[in-house]
């Protein structure tokens, strides 16, 4: 972990602006300012989602600052460090002496963002959040993409039989897929029964392969059952409106 005062050692890495030499005083404001600061860590850091050096380097203060915040100042902070992890396999690699306490802090906010659910935290934006930051951090990056979308309400694919672009609506209660020709309506998304099976169960069965089932555990602990729903949803089948073509969805999305 590279220490604040080692002001040669920050200076030497870079974020959009340049130079990172400004990147200690805005960690310190952090602790005391969350929100103003953490805008500026942003614009510096993940400036056009791309992931810097110093990026990298000011992660494991950004995951000491949220372990010592009250829960509704570290959705926020835990959002940050996922959305580094989610774009870094886009950007540089870590250097190395800060490859190790890079993951270290991944790990550590894997913890967090568990801890932070179990509180069931009352906003569903917030739970959302909070479940695509644990996709990110446990490396589930198709379905952190997609919990993503689903947070910006812009989840978007095309037909794999005729190339339709479609797009998927969050009707409040259930998932639909659009097409832009008025005369095919919505067709909702039927969830995956494995998922939906797993609602009222806990896991520690973190692996991708499980994700579908975790995630919507996870929504459960957290109190959020439409959410557990929707997640159920997003790893099940859908239907082209326009040549009813069925297909599973986050497949269609991944590609």
């Amino acid at each position: 972990m590279l220490h604040l005062d080692d002001r040669a050692r920050w200076d030497s890495l870079h974020h959009a602006r340049g130079p990172a030499s400004d990147v200690p005083a805005l960690l310190e404001g952090l602790a005391s300012e969350t929100e103003q600061h953490l805008d500026s860590l942003r614009a510096a850091l993940l400036h056009q989602s791309m992931v810097y050096p110093a990026t990298y380097a000011a992660v494991p203060y950004v995951v000491a600052i949220a372990e010592s915040k009250p829960p509704h100042e570290q959705v926020a902070l835990l959002d940050f460090v996922a959305t580094v992890a989610l774009h870094a396999p886009k950007s540089a690699p870590p250097p190395p002496e800060l490859y190790a306490s890079y993951n270290a802090a991944l790990s550590r906010a894997s913890d967090q963002i568990l801890a932070a659910l179990a509180r069931r935290p009352s906003d569903e934006h917030d739970a959302l959040s909070l479940l695509r930051g644990f996709a990110t951090v446990k490396s589930c990056t198709t379905a952190a993409h997609a919990l993503t979308a689903l947070v910006e309400d812009r989840l978007a694919m095309s037909c794999p039989a005729c190339s339709a672009r479609l797009s998927v609506r969050n009707d409040g209660e259930v998932l639909s897929v659009t097409v832009a020709d008025p005369l095919h309506p919505p067709t909702p998304v039927e969830a995956w029964s494995e998922a939906t099976a797993a609602l009222d169960g806990p896991t520690r069965d973190f692996s991708e392969d499980s994700s579908a089932s975790w995630l919507a555990a996870l929504a459960v602990t957290a109190g959020h059952r439409r959410l557990a729903t929707l997640v159920c949803q997003l790893y099940g089948t859908a239907q082209c409106p326009s040549c009813a073509h069925r297909f599973e969805l986050l497949g269609a999305a991944r590609g």
